[in-house]
């Protein structure tokens, strides 16, 4: 049980961290009447939804890119030339 809070707690913090950085949320200090404050929370649904989007498709594109590694064959090697080198006499004598 404490490994899912754990995890819903990263999740949580990962969207809260995400969401300041690409501005999928506004958080404003209104100021009442009687000076009492009141905080309010602008969520933009569509630009959270076009950023997925366009994460996805980025997604996509990189795992078709390695897809299409993965399937072509690799280079053929060079033939490498092999010196043999004969420094010793040979003799047939027995």
């Amino acid at each position: 049980m404490r490994n899912l809070f754990v995890l819903f707690s990263a999740a949580v913090c990962l969207f809260v961290v995400l969401g300041w950085f690409f501005g999928w949320y506004r958080v404003v200090d209104i100021q009442s009447n009687g000076g009492t404050h009141r905080l309010q929370i602008d969520v933009d649904t569509n630009k959270i939804r076009a950023d997925f989007d366009r994460g996805q498709a980025r997604l996509r594109e990189t795992l078709d890119r390695l897809r299409q590694v993965a399937e072509e064959p690799p280079p053929a090697e060079e033939a490498k030339s092999v010196v043999v080198r004969d420094d010793e006499e040979k003799t047939d004598q027995p």
